[in-house]
């Protein structure tokens, strides 16, 4: 845990959350906190009471359309500040919620060999098709394919089962850096 404490220190996000945290000057704090008490009325108890007072998804919309609000009046270091937030705790939570549970669960990623009929869906997504099958969502896996060799989650399968023929493709997210530190 210490080991993903310090990478997670040393990340991109967490590196950017320190810069613009350090940039804050008072009148951003004080933009941040004017903020911060208005969405402490907006989501209290009562407030979403009022709006739902039994349904858990509708009770979540609401909770999510006022942060969006409150974060969208924000401007300069402030908003530069609550979207470095974002994204270091997108981090965490991907680390700690996603990738960890498949570690401890299943050990380390598995190597699923090259991949065919390869997509780069953007900078850290792909979509291909495995030379050993992969059946479900989470699963970390490492592809040793020479255009890629590393370790992704894979966030979506397809299987086809037409005229005979059995068909997996995947789409994974890479973790840049990954395969390195496992020793792939």
């Amino acid at each position: 845990m210490q080991e993903l404490a310090s990478a997670l220190r040393a990340s991109e996000p967490w590196q950017q959350l320190a810069a613009t945290r350090a940039d804050l000057a008072e009148p951003d704090r004080q933009q941040l906190h004017t903020e911060c008490r208005s969405l402490r009325v907006a989501l209290s108890s009562e407030r979403i009471n009022e709006f739902e007072p039994h349904f858990a998804l509708k009770r979540l919309q609401f909770r999510t359309e006022r942060m969006k609000e409150s974060i969208a009046r924000l401007t300069g270091r402030a908003a530069a500040y609550v979207q470095a937030f974002t994204d270091a705790a997108g981090l965490v939570d991907f680390a700690v919620d996603d990738v960890l549970p498949q570690l401890v669960t299943y050990g380390y990623p598995r190597d699923v060999g090259p991949a065919t009929d390869l997509d780069f869906l953007s900078e850290n997504l792909i979509a291909f098709q495995p030379t050993v099958p992969i059946f479900w969502t989470g699963k970390l896996v490492f592809v040793s394919d020479p255009l890629i060799e590393e370790v992704g989650q894979v966030t979506g399968v397809n299987l086809n089962f037409s005229g005979g023929m059995e068909t997996n493709r995947v789409t994974l997210r890479l973790l840049p850096g990954a395969a390195a530190s496992w020793g792939f």
